[in-house]
């Protein structure tokens, strides 16, 4: 009974991503592994990164600290766009030191590069870190589409990472890549559903 049960669930969530995919008007990264250095020291997820389609040609990222550590902060954040149209990408409030860059395959960090786009805040603590329990929203002009968000680094050393972000701070003046899983476990959601990419192993035995 329970094989059944099972079987007719992973049916469903492969129905839904049929359904959502590969368009979806939202997708969410939680950051609870490390490809490099240090992992923060709080509970993952650490952070999370939410791409929403919100226009008919924009998309908003949302940047939210879940469970860093009172002295770890993000330096950065790196993504990957695999559109064609360009893009710009712009804070949706000022954020006094931070930056944006987009640049396909032109951003490297902690040992893998090729990636497309470099979010950077400030790491003096006489200027607005990106801190626990912070938000950033940025609005993505150029595009609609929050799978085109879902993609891997393609450049030298390490790949298959869909995005990293830098965390310092961490104790014993550590810092470290957090990134999520490989395969992530991502939400989708669009068309009223929700389904889930990256199923683990062990949910299905």
């Amino acid at each position: 009974m329970k094989k059944k049960v099972k079987k007719v669930l992973l049916f469903t969530l492969a129905l839904i991503f049929v359904t959502v995919g590969p368009a979806f008007s939202a997708l969410v990264y939680e950051y609870s592994n490390t490809y490099s250095g240090a992992a923060p020291s709080g509970p993952p997820p650490w952070m999370s990164a939410t791409f929403a389609g919100t226009g008919s040609d924009t998309v908003t990222l949302t940047l939210k600290g879940i469970s860093l550590a009172s002295t770890e902060f993000v330096s950065a954040f790196l993504f990957n766009y695999i559109g064609s149209d360009p893009i710009t990408i712009a804070f949706a409030n000022p954020w006094q030191g931070a930056s944006t860059s987009y640049s396909p395959n032109a951003y490297s960090a902690g040992g893998a590069g090729g990636f497309d786009i470099r979010i950077s805040f400030p790491t003096s603590a006489q200027l607005n870190r990106f801190n626990n329990s912070d938000t950033a929203v940025l609005t993505i002009t150029g595009t609609n589409d929050p799978s085109l968000f879902y993609a891997t680094n393609a450049g030298r050393g390490k790949t298959g990472i869909y995005t990293g972000a830098h965390v310092q701070g961490i104790a014993r003046g550590r810092s470290g890549w957090a990134t999520v899983p490989i395969p992530p476990t991502v939400w989708l959601l669009g068309a009223g559903l929700l389904g889930i990419v990256g199923i683990r192993r062990g949910f299905m035995k």
